[in-house]
């Protein structure tokens, strides 16, 4: 199992949704800045999506805002969509 502890702003305000059995969850999009430019100089992000689920959404929802910095640890999932 892989772990992952990223570091960024929130990129929008948090959305709670939830579950059809009621349970809530919210989907954090990061975007976190490289330390190193590519090759143009030009500077490198990466977006990290995270979704965090019952009382930790709703504390999310409740005191987290954009552009906040948050810090998130936990599993790595990929996701591959079928073309």
């Amino acid at each position: 199992m892989l772990k992952i502890t990223a570091i960024g702003n929130l990129t929008n305000d948090v959305e709670l949704k939830s579950h059809e059995d009621g349970k809530p969850y919210a989907i954090l999009r990061i975007a976190s800045d490289r330390r190193y430019r590519d090759r143009e100089g030009n500077k490198l992000t990466d977006f990290i999506s995270i979704k965090v689920r019952g009382p930790l959404a709703e504390r999310c929802a409740a005191f987290a805002y954009k552009g906040c910095k948050l810090a998130a640890s936990g599993d790595f999932e990929t996701i591959c969509f079928a073309e």
